[in-house]
């Protein structure tokens, strides 16, 4: 388990609501197949689908927030992952699903503007003895704070997630790097490192073509926090 002081936090009590369906993508090309699937079907099966993955950044102290998976979760359980992350359902797009998931994970409600999204990864990962198989095309969105927002500050939902800390950027991919078992563990040729390089350039001349503007969002409980609105001179598209 990983070191560091677990704040008490506020939890939003959730009802098990009916299976999620996806929309099962071909193995090729990452492209819709045209049909959905239950969610235990997709990774019974080994479908591809989508995901969202939202990291909140502070920029002020270079720190990830991380929240710790719940201990009944079917993949991964009990280890330290992304922000705010989940699956894409049939019909929607990775945007929503970025600001849905915060908003369930969390407490936060997000403006669409204040996501940014920085690259599409694959993944493929076998667990559970081989009954749960994961091949996910991930689309990674940061979202820039202003302000260290205090873990108290949140409302968790209960049956995601069982607390949450902020750890410093470098630490994380130390961590990862190092194969920390109290992390969700990520592949030596994985796409995904591209975020460190990526977090490291905004505090430099590397980050030229970012440009940055202030608003606030609701915690909460009524109480107010700064963020940044990051907007790229040049924006990569999305595969």
């Amino acid at each position: 388990m990983m070191n560091g002081h677990h704040e008490i936090v506020d939890y939003m009590s959730t009802s098990e609501d009916e299976e999620e369906l996806f929309d099962v993508l071909r193995a090729d090309n990452h492209q819709p197949a045209g049909h959905m699937k239950p969610r235990s079907a997709v990774h019974r099966d080994g479908d591809w689908h989508r995901a969202a993955h939202v990291w909140l950044f502070c920029q002020a102290t270079g720190e990830l927030l991380l929240q710790q998976r719940a201990a009944h979760k079917d993949s991964w359980p009990g280890l330290w992952d992304i922000s705010a992350a989940g699956h894409v359902t049939a019909g929607s797009d990775a945007a929503a699903t970025a600001q849905r998931e915060v908003k369930e994970e969390l407490g936060l409600s997000i403006p669409a503007e204040a996501l940014e999204w920085l690259f599409s990864v694959t993944t493929s990962s076998v667990t559970n003895n081989g009954a749960f198989v994961n091949n996910e095309v991930q689309e990674v969105f940061l979202v820039t704070l202003a302000e260290r927002m205090p873990p108290c500050a949140l409302r968790l939902q209960e049956s995601e997630v069982a607390g949450v800390r902020w750890l410093p950027a470098a630490e994380l991919e130390a961590r990862l790097r190092s194969g920390d078992p109290a992390h969700v563990p990520m592949a030596a040729d994985s796409g995904y490192w591209r975020l460190f390089r990526i977090l490291e350039s905004r505090g430099s001349a590397a980050a030229a073509d970012v440009r940055q503007e202030a608003l606030e969002i609701s915690l909460p409980g009524g109480a107010r926090m700064k963020m940044v609105m990051t907007r790229r001179a040049s924006q990569p598209g999305r595969s």
